[in-house]
């Protein structure tokens, strides 16, 4: 199958063109973790994630959290062999480490040096790359320690800086992306 042309816009200042449309890897990494969606197929996520860069989706997005590293073993498998011209490009993330004695306890933001350092090599081992083209930080939270891990799923620390200092220490390509979020998390439920 050859792939499709789909429109891109540029990433902020990053230098990448990316397509409107992502493959999103979250619901592939399966059960048996905090966050899991539920028992998958590996051979019929790997195809799917094919079928999207064959579709013409040039950016996969995972992280390391997501199955506890499975996800990203998925999205390794299915762009590996892939001609470095056709590789989509891949965004992971830190920051959520589990705890491998209990899948099932949530995870916890951690975004000191040596556990930053430790996910990178991690990441690029299970996704058989030399190189991350986007790095993310899961829940960034600027006002609080950076081991903070109260609350559970979406919690956000009391200490949490306002959304105005976010705006103040973020660069206006990051903010987009990240406002609606943190204002819904921070303010407001969810709107279903």
């Amino acid at each position: 199958m050859s792939a499709t042309h789909l429109p891109a816009l540029p990433l902020g200042t990053t230098g990448m063109d990316i397509t409107r449309v992502g493959f999103g890897s979250w619901a592939v990494a399966g059960s048996g973790w905090f966050f899991g969606w539920g028992a998958t197929d590996d051979d019929e996520s790997i195809a799917a994630i094919r079928h999207a860069v064959a579709s013409g989706v040039n950016w996969i997005d995972t992280a390391a959290v997501y199955g506890l590293g499975h996800s990203e073993e998925l999205v390794g498998k299915a762009i590996a062999g892939l001609p470095e011209a056709e590789r989509p490009y891949v965004f992971t993330k830190a920051g959520l480490v589990w705890d491998v004695a209990n899948p099932q306890a949530a995870p916890r933001r951690i975004m000191k040096p040596a556990s930053v350092r430790r996910e990178v090599d991690d990441s690029l081992r299970r996704l058989g790359i030399d190189r991350i083209d986007l790095y993310q930080v899961h829940y960034p939270d600027t006002g609080e320690s950076l081991e903070y891990a109260g609350g559970g799923f979406g919690a956000v620390s009391p200490n949490a800086t306002p959304l105005e200092e976010f705006d103040r220490l973020f660069p206006a390509p990051v903010r987009p992306a990240h406002r609606s979020v943190l204002r819904r998390t921070r303010r407001e439920p969810a709107r279903r």
